[in-house]
């Protein structure tokens, strides 16, 4: 199966858009808008990516709304380049991401982040989109911030967001799962676009205290785990500080 998320995505991006693009979940589909991965991020005072500093990685990059906000924002040391580097697997994505303007792009997985960057490369870390749920469990989660710890510095501030599988709005997604055993959450994922059907993704969906528990015994700490704004009650943002 083809990636059709990010063909659509570069397509969109090229004027070559034959859209729509769908969830689909069985047989039924909902369509999901391309043009808004394309619209600037605005940093604004409380966003949790903005009191991030250079070199900053940026897990799941999509089209690069939020590493091309960061880049203009971020601070390095001495006006270092680059700012932000992208990680995206899809090959299609990070042709987008570097004719946006991004500063460095990374053709990678970022559950692999080991084989890709040296310890110590990063002061501040994120990911928007909660694609840390693809880590599918509580230790692929804690796995996961063992890669993180082991490319950022002593002194680096990580951000992530979820849904709550706790909270009633997130029931009500597209794709939600329940647990048969009656532990978690899951989301399934599928796109579809111009008659084809993209690999399914399946998250884990972590509550707040999921969440507590993957980072103890880890070298992070949790400083924050902020709920969303009005109508985003069911997201929550949660901000890592190293320990």
């Amino acid at each position: 199966m083809t990636d059709v998320f990010a063909r659509a995505l570069h397509e969109w991006f090229h004027d070559e858009y034959d859209g729509p693009l769908r969830y689909r979940d069985g047989e039924e589909p909902v369509e999901h808008g391309v043009a808004g991965y394309f619209e600037a991020w605005s940093l604004e005072d409380g966003d949790a990516l903005a009191g991030l500093d250079a070199p900053v990685l940026d897990l799941g990059a999509g089209a690069g709304r939020q590493a091309l906000a960061v880049q203009e924002h971020a601070t390095a040391p001495d006006g270092e380049r680059p700012a932000v580097s992208a990680v995206e697997p899809s090959e299609l994505l990070a042709s987008v991401l570097r004719d946006r303007g991004v500063d460095r792009v990374v053709q990678a997985d970022m559950f692999s982040l080991r084989e890709h960057f040296e310890r110590d490369a990063f002061r501040g870390a994120y990911s928007v989109g909660t694609q840390v749920g693809i880590a599918k469990s509580l230790p692929g989660l804690r796995a996961f911030l063992g890669d993180l710890t082991h490319v950022t510095t002593p002194d680096a501030t990580a951000v992530f967001d979820g849904y709550d599988p706790d909270h009633e709005r997130t029931r009500d997604l597209f794709g939600f799962r329940e647990d048969p055993a009656g532990e978690h959450a899951f989301r399934v994922v599928q796109y579809e676009y111009d008659e084809q059907l993209g690999k399914p993704w399946l998250f884990q969906l972590f509550t707040p205290d999921d969440v507590r528990d993957a980072v103890a015994d880890t070298a992070w700490t949790v400083e924050s785990i902020r709920e969303g704004g009005e109508g985003w009650e069911h997201a929550y943002t949660v901000t890592l500080a190293k320990q």
